[in-house]
């Protein structure tokens, strides 16, 4: 898999100084970490999910994740739990009969509803790697990590590749909690006992806002709304410390629509839906997030997009890694706009260069939207 593959080797070359890298889904989870980019949730309810993982409708589609939570009713949970079963296992087969190329596959994940789905799909998951990544778990607590976290392990155990857990926080118990800290140090605790299975931390932004009876607009970044930005924070501050996890940014709830003639809408780069993604996805990044849930294929790229590394950005990580190694002091950057200072600035050069790796480097005078533009079929 790479990003930004549908581009023309021309326009590879005039956008980036450093393509994005091929990444594999047995690659080091260190640098699986950064690639799960922009996961798109689709309902396990539909009938071509195989087809949709074999030749994907959209450019960027490189991890999905199949819901059977939130967005199935708990009327066609069995019949959805059976569907994606049926067609996961049309892909294994594939994949086995030599028909299908493993790598042509997107990450893929699926999202159980709780405990007990993911005990009673334990065989499953085992007869599926690696065309499963791994599993996603709604609305962790401490107990409900106590008790998932064991199933997790003993799928490894019998694995012939990694299957990867992904967790996200959105529980009440963590929202509400008078000692929130403590209660993620202890989630942290127990999740380091299981380190080489946990892909990255997720946040339920959704789910925490609805407590409270919240919803952002279009021109509200989560930074921007007191309870969500301090829970970020907060979740960031126990598990982002020495970049230890990948901590995913939350879902933007808005994508752009296609202007209908008469509509009054503007072209979609003018859309607030769009310049409220962007506006989050820049936020996101300079809080230390990387990789956001999607919610419809529009996002796709322009959350990838954000991804990329812009000229500046890499040569001070290049230098600065450089330096660190070297043990060398403070310096200024290349561009004699800032200090680059190895200490304190290491371990946001080496996270940049894994960004880098995976998503490429800006050639200088191209902007992300630049990227985002040409990516969607416009132009430089």
């Amino acid at each position: 898999m790479r990003y930004f593959a549908h581009l023309a080797a021309a326009r590879t070359d005039a956008l980036f100084y450093e393509a994005p890298q091929p990444f594999f889904r047995d690659a080091p989870r260190e640098l699986l970490r950064f690639a799960v980019g922009a996961l798109l949730y689709t309902p396990a309810t539909g009938r071509r999910l195989a087809d949709m993982a074999r030749r994907p409708p959209w450019p960027g589609l490189k991890a999905l994740g199949f819901c059977l939570e939130d967005s199935v009713g708990e009327a066609e949970r069995q019949s959805a739990q059976k569907n994606l079963m049926r067609q996961v296992r049309r892909l294994t087969d594939l994949t086995q009969a030599g028909d299908l190329n493993l790598e042509d596959l997107p990450l893929l994940f699926v999202r159980v509803k709780d405990y007990a789905m993911l005990e009673a799909m334990q065989p499953f998951f085992q007869e599926n790697i690696p065309t499963l990544t791994g599993v996603i778990l709604p609305k962790v607590n401490l107990a409900r990590l106590q008790a998932c976290l064991p199933l997790v392990a003993e799928i490894n155990r019998r694995a012939v590749s990694p299957f990867y857990v992904m967790p996200i926080l959105e529980d009440e118990e963590i929202a509400a909690s008078a000692e929130r800290l403590l209660l993620l140090q202890r989630m942290r605790e127990l999740l380091d006992q299981y380190y080489p299975y946990v892909l990255n931390i997720r946040i339920g932004a959704t789910d925490c806002c609805g407590l409270y009876g919240i919803r952002r607009s279009a021109a509200t970044p989560s930074g921007r709304l007191n309870l969500l930005a301090a829970y970020i924070a907060d979740i960031a501050r126990i598990f982002a410390l020495r970049d230890r996890y990948t901590i995913s940014a939350p879902v933007w709830e808005y994508f752009p629509q296609a202007a209908d003639p008469g509509s009054g809408r503007g072209p979609v780069e003018e859309q607030p839906e769009l310049a409220g993604l962007f506006a989050e996805c820049d936020l996101d990044l300079q809080n230390g997030l990387i990789g956001k849930t999607a919610i419809h294929p529009s996002q796709l790229l322009p959350i990838q997009a954000m991804h990329a590394v812009e000229r500046e950005t890499y040569a001070d990580a290049m230098d600065i890694a450089e330096a660190a190694a070297s043990a060398r002091g403070v310096f200024a950057s290349a561009g004699r706009n800032k200090m680059n200072e190895p200490k304190p600035h290491e371990i946001w050069a080496r996270r940049i260069l894994k960004q880098a790796a995976v998503y490429g480097v800006l050639n200088r005078g191209v902007s992300r939207l630049d990227l985002w533009r040409a990516a969607t079929g416009g132009g430089v």
